[in-house]
């Protein structure tokens, strides 16, 4: 049976670099993974606000033209964001806007 190396810590991966800061008086933090070409982007988003702009950088539509994947799993629609519907962010507006825009790239338009 082969060895098994135990990852601990993500920045044992070779090619992955992390960093952490954190704010306490604003209670708020953020880390970030830089990973090698080719990886896939994901985002968690905690606390009050249910949607973000820097998210935009993980655009769906984006994602999935480029890796061209079998299935796509979204799994909180209100996390999303359209920078062009005048809607509130993590409002019904939004989540229609950004579920029309996925019912488009699923049938090719």
């Amino acid at each position: 049976m082969p060895s098994e190396k135990i990852v601990r810590s993500v920045t044992q991966i070779p090619g992955v670099f992390a960093a952490h800061a954190t704010d306490e008086a604003g209670a708020t933090g953020c880390t970030v993974i830089l990973c090698p070409a080719g990886a896939v982007g994901g985002v968690d988003v905690r606390g009050g606000a249910p949607a973000t702009r820097e998210t935009d950088l993980l655009r769906p539509e984006e994602t999935v033209q480029e890796l061209q994947p079998d299935i796509v799993i979204i799994d909180s629609i209100q996390t999303l964001y359209n920078e062009d519907s005048t809607a509130a962010p993590g409002s019904v507006g939004q989540v229609k806007d950004c579920t029309l825009t996925l019912m488009q790239l699923a049938k090719g338009q």
